[in-house]
C-alpha cells in the first residue's frame, strides 16, 4: 500500500527524490542538485519537511553547510535520528540518499505493521490489527513524503514489546528508548509512561525492575544532551520558533475547526476542503 500511495501521489515517471519535496526556491536546492544532478525539485507550494531530514542526512552534526540552508534549524535538529539513519545507509554518497529515504519509508511501514500485529497478539487480540497501519491515511501520507510517523509507530510498538517481557534485555530497551526520543521530542512521553507503569509494581507488591527504569531513562537523557549540543551549534536567529508553534493545548484544534467552517462558505474548492478537514 505504501508503494502504491507513493507512485500515485507523485508525477510520472516516479523518482525517489520526489518524496523529499525539496522546492526550487529552497536555499538547500542548489547544494542538493550539485551533489545529485538527477534529483527532482518541486515548486514552492509543494515544499514539505523531507527537505529538513535531507539536510540532517547531509550534515548530521551541524558542522557543515546544510544546516545553515534551512529555516528553524535548531528545532529541526532536535529530532535528528531519521536523517542520521539515512546518512549511515547511504555510506556517505549523497546521490544515494533519495533512494535510501524511499527504502526507509517503505521499510518503516512494513516494520510498523508487523510490530503492531505482534502487540495485538501479545494482548490476545487478532494480529490482523497490524493492517490498520496500511489503511491509515496519516501513515500513508507520511510514507509519500519521507516522514517519520511510521517509524515512530514501529518504535512505540517495539518498546512496548520489549518492556512487557519479564526477562528482557536491558540493552534493547535502552536502544529503543534512545532511538524513540531522538526521532521525535514528544515521544519522551512513552518512556515516561512506561516508567510510571514500572513504578506501579510497588502498589501490587511486585518487584520493580530497576534496570528497566535505567534503560527507559536513557532516552530522555540522550535527548537532553543532544539538545544542549544543538543549542551551542546554532545562532539565536536559528533557534527561534514561528509564532504559534507552541501554545495552549486544544486551542490549535479549535482554531483549525473555525478556519474549516469559514472555508465551507467559500468557493467550491475551499468548501470541499473545509467540509472534510474537521472529520
Amino acid at each position: 500500500m505504501a508503494v502504491v500511495a507513493q507512485l500515485a501521489a507523485h508525477p510520472s515517471p516516479f523518482h525517489p527524490s520526489q518524496l523529499l519535496t525539496v522546492a526550487d526556491s529552497d536555499r538547500l536546492s542548489g547544494m542538493v542538485v550539485g551533489l545529485d544532478p538527477s534529483f527532482q525539485l518541486t515548486v514552492a507550494n509543494n515544499h514539505y519537511d523531507g527537505v529538513y531530514f535531507l539536510a540532517m542526512a547531509l550534515d548530521p552534526f551541524a558542522t557543515g553547510q546544510a544546516h545553515d540552508l534551512i529555516d528553524l534549524a535548531a528545532y529541526r535538529y532536535g529530532h535528528p535520528l531519521w536523517g542520521w539513519i539515512a546518512a549511515a545507509l547511504s555510506f556517505g554518497r549523497p546521490a544515494a540518499m533519495a533512494g535510501v529515504f524511499w527504502f526507509m519509508s517503505v521499510a518503516s511501514m512494513a516494520f510498523a505493521g508487523a510490530a503492531a500485529a505482534l502487540v495485538a497478539r501479545r494482548a490476545q487480540a487478532s494480529p490482523w490489527i497490524g493492517l490498520v497501519v496500511a489503511a491509515s491515511p496519516g501513515l500513508l501520507f507520511s510514507a509519500t513524503t519521507a516522514l517519520t510517523e511510521p517509524f515512530q509507530v514501529a518504535l512505540i510498538c517495539a518498546i512496548i514489546l520489549a518492556w512487557q517481557r519479564e526477562r528482557h534485555r536491558w540493552w534493547l530497551l535502552t536502544l529503543l528508548s534512545v532511538a524513540m526520543c531522538l526521532t521525535k521530542e514528544q515521544l519522551v512521553l512513552v518512556p515516561a509512561a512506561l516508567t510510571l507503569l514500572e513504578l506501579g509494581r510497588i502498589l501490587t507488591h511486585s518487584r520493580v525492575r530497576w534496570p528497566s527504569l535505567a534503560a527507559l531513562a536513557a532516552g530522555p537523557v540522550a535527548l537532553g544532551a543532544w539538545l544542549l549540543y544543538v543549542r551551542g551549534r546554532f545562532s539565536s536567529e536559528q533557534s527561534t520558533y514561528d509564532d504559534g508553534n507552541i501554545g495552549t493545548p486544544v486551542l490549535g484544534w479549535l482554531k483549525t475547526f473555525d478556519l474549516a467552517n469559514n472555508l465551507r462558505l467559500g468557493e467550491s474548492d475551499a468548501s470541499q476542503i473545509g467540509s472534510t478537514v474537521v472529520p
